[in-house]
């Protein structure tokens, strides 16, 4: 594991420009991967903590402007089913774990993890990639693949029990 984080460090340094934090805050990936993984993990935080708080603007602003995250449909269409899901869920839950951060060009990083979704009347597991931009705004978003609660749970302990 120590070495697929060094690689993986070694890659960010290689190709990473430097990126913005807030606004006072500089996160040089050339410098330091904890501040990146820092940041990523914040994205992720706000991200769903919006989406769990029915926060339609903040839930928006992950994103970067006018552009539908998801290939083959508009943002304006994207942006109305959303708002819907948004607005007619309830109880809804959220669970972030085994983030996997892999940068795939200068300004675009992709992240990796498992997402446990639930809400009144529904709940999956599923295997999500996104993909931010250097203004860590979601420019991408895909289900890789559907993975049943005991898959899910079992992947989790594997990895905190390393």
């Amino acid at each position: 594991m120590k070495f697929a984080v060094g690689v993986i460090f070694l890659i960010i340094l290689l190709t990473l420009p430097k990126l913005a934090l807030g606004q006072s805050t500089i996160c040089d990936p050339y410098k330091d991967y904890d501040c990146l993984l820092e940041k990523v993990s914040s994205v992720l935080d706000n991200w769903s903590s919006a989406w769990v708080e029915h926060d339609i603007e903040r839930y928006f602003n992950a994103y970067a402007a006018s552009t539908s995250p998801l290939d083959n449909i508009e943002y304006k269409q994207w942006k109305n089913s959303r708002v819907a899901r948004l607005t007619q869920s309830r109880d809804i839950k959220v669970n972030i774990t085994m983030i996997e951060i892999k940068p795939l060009s200068e300004n675009n990083i992709g992240i990796q993890f498992i997402q446990q979704y639930t809400s009144q009347g529904y709940s999956d597991n599923v295997i999500k990639q996104l993909v931010i931009n250097a203004d860590f705004k979601i420019v991408k978003e895909r289900i890789v693949s559907k993975i049943s609660a005991v898959e899910a749970a079992e992947m989790i302990s594997w990895i905190n029990n390393k």
